[in-house]
């Protein structure tokens, strides 16, 4: 050891160390700093605390139905359940029933259909055009019954335009187009035979008609003719439509002419009646 000083009251005291344990302490930190065993160590079990407190967490969150965490629901600040979209959604249970209960629906049931009909509307009169409605006889001397008559359209004698037109949903699978138009048109001339006696019977005509209404004119026994306006609530031609009127007749064989001397068509006519 060196000699003490006297001027010094305190001298540094060397504390021997064994060979080799400077070095060894070194080598000791060096190893911990260059990513010895603890710092992984340390990682790892900070990793498990992580995993610990996510799980812990989604456990207390709530869940719907399935099993699923709702995103974006829940209740706002003014207690109305919260649309997807985060805007509130206003109440609309009625007095005394429970929150949130759903309300019955009404169902659109199936719309009534509309049965085709049709019927007899009276003509305006034509400029020019004479009009003699059918004349009723009087009761007093109702003709005695006579046997049913009917004739299907296309059986009886057309002239000028009329053709016949076939039609699945018509009287007998066809019909008779194009009756009038003017007195180059065309026409429908029926024959009625063996009528009992003079009088009024019921002629019931079954037309197709896809518009409000269309007018025939009759003409009995070559007589002027009188308009008949039918009407129909279908917008199809091939629906067939019946309309009842009263026509004059005489005893034995009568015709029937169907036409219009106007600029307008008929209705298409499918068959003729009557009793």
């Amino acid at each position: 050891m060196p000699p003490r000083d006297p001027t010094v009251i305190l001298n540094a005291v060397v504390v021997d160390e064994p060979d080799g344990y400077r070095g060894r302490r070194r080598r000791f930190l060096m190893g911990r700093k260059g990513g010895g065993a603890l710092l992984p160590g340390l990682l790892v079990a900070a990793s498990v605390v992580v995993v610990l407190i996510v799980v812990g967490v989604s456990q207390l969150l709530p869940r719907d139905a399935n099993g699923q965490i709702p995103l974006g629901g829940g209740n706002n600040d003014n207690g109305n359940a919260a649309a997807d979209n985060g805007q509130p959604q206003s109440d609309t249970s009625g007095p005394g029933s429970p929150q949130g209960s759903a309300k019955a629906s009404r169902s659109a049931g199936p719309k009534p259909s509309v049965s085709p009909s049709g019927g007899v509307l009276p003509a305006p009169a034509q400029p020019g055009v004479p009009q003699q409605p059918p004349v009723s006889a009087p009761a007093s001397s109702a003709p005695p019954a006579m046997t049913p008559f009917s004739l299907e359209a296309e059986r009886a004698a057309l002239g000028g335009t009329a053709k016949t037109s076939a039609c699945s949903t018509c009287s007998g699978g066809t019909k008779v187009r194009n009756v009038g138009g003017g007195t180059a048109g065309g026409w429908v001339t029926v024959s009625v035979p063996n009528v009992p006696r003079a009088g009024a019977y019921q002629m019931t005509i079954t037309y197709e008609l896809g518009q409000p209404q269309r007018t025939f004119y009759l003409s009995v026994n070559g007589g002027t003719g009188a308009p008949v306006t039918v009407t129909s609530n279908i917008t199809d031609w091939s629906t067939p439509l019946t309309a009842t009127v009263s026509v004059t007749l005489s005893t034995g064989t009568n015709t029937v002419k169907f036409y219009n001397p106007t600029t307008d068509f008929a209705p298409d006519l499918d068959k003729v009646a009557v009793k």
